[in-house]
């Protein structure tokens, strides 16, 4: 597998321990606990701590720097 930090379009890997940040949208209502439970999951398969983020929940001057940098992953 190619290093592809750096590369134009790529997105840059995050640093050996800082967390990974996720911004979901679901197609139903979830509550404040099935977004934890989502967190948790996620955290024991990844083996690293884990920011879970809706769209609706995303402070308004952050959202298009951060719609600009997301990478779709399904």
């Amino acid at each position: 597998m190619e290093d592809c930090r750096g590369q134009a379009g790529a997105a840059p890997l995050p640093r050996l321990g800082s967390d990974l940040d996720f911004l979901v949208e679901f197609g139903e209502e979830k509550s404040l606990l099935d977004l934890a439970r989502l967190k948790l999951e996620m955290e024991g398969e990844l083996g690293r701590q884990v920011d879970v983020v809706t769209y609706r929940s995303l402070y308004h001057r952050l959202r298009d720097p951060l719609l600009q940098e997301q990478v779709a992953i399904l």
